[in-house]
Parts: structure tokens; C-alpha cells; sequence
């Protein structure tokens, strides 16, 4: 068994020359296929670089403009590959007592735009306070299909869309937000 050590995740390769492409991973070829068998089928599409930003506890209050809840940063250094985001934000929203309200918030992502102009992905949620419950956690994933090569920042913005009167507002108390950037499919 051929290995070929670099850095971080495990690649399955068919030779020490397709290992030696892999200069930011751990690659590692398969043993020799046992007679009547056929060749040993070699893992795409990996996952090498990531980083993350988890913010807790923390007490943001969101506007009906693009408040900035976190960042990561991935240096991208292939045309072909790809960027996995995820998120989870976690929101508490406020009333007037003891009527029950709403918030309807979009959560958003941009990517090397701090100025919040073009997002690249927007999920919208409702943030109900019952009087009983006020807390709502909204989770998400999304794939950033074709990432420009070099440093990218992906910038994670709340806001509130619309409310109900009785509503006084919401708060973002948690965010955990990752990002890794995948390798393209050989």
C-alpha cells in the first residue's frame, strides 16, 4: 500500500502518481485488488479546507437592514471547486405582554461583499412568541456552486422582513456558521 502524506483528509488513490496530484491532502491507495475482483473505486469530491465562527451567548438585535452576525473565510485554490456553508442562528423575539407576535426574519449570506448588496443565498423564517415559547432556531446548508480562486469571504447577515405590531423586536442569541471549501469531482 502506496501513502502519501501531506495534510489532512484520507484520498483513495489508484497509483503514486494520482497521489502526488493531492498536494493538500492525505492520500491513500487501496490495496491490490484480489484476482476476479475489479479496481478498487477512488473517493471525489472532498473536503479540504474549513473553517468555522460559532458565536454564544451573544444578544444581536436585528433591524429591518442587513445586520452582520459572523464571517468565515476559505482561500479557494482551484476554478472547479466548490464551498459548503452551513448555519445555524438561533433568535428570541419579544411582545408586549401578554398579547402573543411575530417576526419574520431573512437570514442571508454574501460572499466578498460587505456591503450587502448581491447575496448569494436567503432563507426566511417566522420567529413566533406564544407567550409561552419565544425561541426559534433556524438551520440551513447551501453550496456555493462556483466560488472565484483566491480568498473568499462569506459574510452571514440577519433582518427582520416584516412583524407583527404586538412584536417588539428580535434578537440573535447563538449563531454557529461553517464553511468548507470541496474539491471538484475527478
Amino acid at each position: 500500500m502506496h501513502r502519501c502524506k501531506t495534510n489532512k483528509i484520507v484520498q483513495r488513490c489508484y497509483s503514486e502518481q494520482e497521489c502526488k496530484k493531492f498536494n493538500k491532502i492525505k492520500a491513500v491507495c487501496p490495496p491490490v485488488p484480489q484476482e476476479g475482483q475489479g479496481p478498487p473505486v477512488a473517493c471525489c469530491g472532498l473536503l479540504t479546507e474549513f473553517d468555522q465562527n460559532i458565536v454564544t451567548p451573544t444578544s444581536i438585535e436585528l433591524t429591518m437592514s442587513p445586520t452582520l452576525l459572523t464571517t468565515v473565510s476559505l482561500n479557494i485554490d482551484d476554478s472547479d471547486d466548490r464551498v459548503w456553508l452551513t448555519g445555524t442562528v438561533q433568535t428570541r423575539v419579544g411582545t408586549f405582554e401578554p398579547v402573543p407576535g411575530f417576526v419574520q426574519i431573512a437570514l442571508r449570506i454574501f460572499r466578498n461583499d460587505p456591503t450587502f448588496t448581491a447575496s448569494i443565498f436567503e432563507i426566511v423564517d417566522v420567529v413566533v412568541n406564544s407567550g409561552f415559547v419565544n425561541v426559534n432556531t433556524t438551520t440551513f446548508t447551501f453550496v456555493d456552486p462556483s466560488p472565484p480562486t483566491g480568498l473568499n469571504i462569506y459574510y452571514l447577515t440577519g433582518e427582520i422582513t416584516s412583524k407583527d405590531p404586538q412584536a417588539t423586536g428580535a434578537n440573535v442569541e447563538t449563531i454557529v456558521f461553517t464553511g468548507g471549501e470541496i474539491e471538484a469531482n475527478s
